[in-house]
């Protein structure tokens, strides 16, 4: 078996048997939520086998030009989230994927509280979400 497969291996143990527990709960949650959490895992998946192949290959290709993040970005994302990533971020040959993945957080966290709490309840911690984050990203830029 070759040292790549093998390494693939890991991601197995180390991070899908480790949510494996919340498939259990799969049938006690909404589809969004579900459905965030399946893209979320597969972005995390595909960024370990991106730097899995990089390494080997001595060549890490940047998340920003996969397709399979691309697809799973634009399922997860708005169309004004990904506007900003293309055009804020894509210039930026450093920009973290964690942006992305810290987006995808919130949207999980808002889908648990809108099924524990109620939709109306969340909506203005959304919005002091999205101002604390603009007031971030001014911060960081001084």
């Amino acid at each position: 078996m070759p040292k790549s497969y093998e390494m693939l291996g890991n991601l197995k143990e180390d991070f899908m048997d480790d949510t494996q527990n919340i498939e259990i709960n799969r049938p006690f949650v909404s589809s969004d939520l579900w459905n965030l959490f399946f893209v979320y895992r597969q972005i995390i998946g595909r960024i370990y086998v991106i730097t899995l192949w990089g390494k080997n290959s001595n060549n890490i290709q940047s998340w920003k030009d996969d397709k399979a993040i691309l697809q799973a970005r634009n399922f997860i994302l708005t169309k004004e989230e990904n506007e900003y990533i293309n055009t804020s971020l894509h210039s930026d040959n450093y920009a973290p994927i964690s942006f992305i993945l810290n987006l995808a957080e919130m949207k999980i966290l808002n889908a648990i509280n809108c099924e524990v709490l109620g939709k109306p309840s969340i909506e203005a911690g959304i919005q002091n979400a999205l101002e604390l984050t603009l007031l971030m990203k001014n911060f960081n830029q001084k």
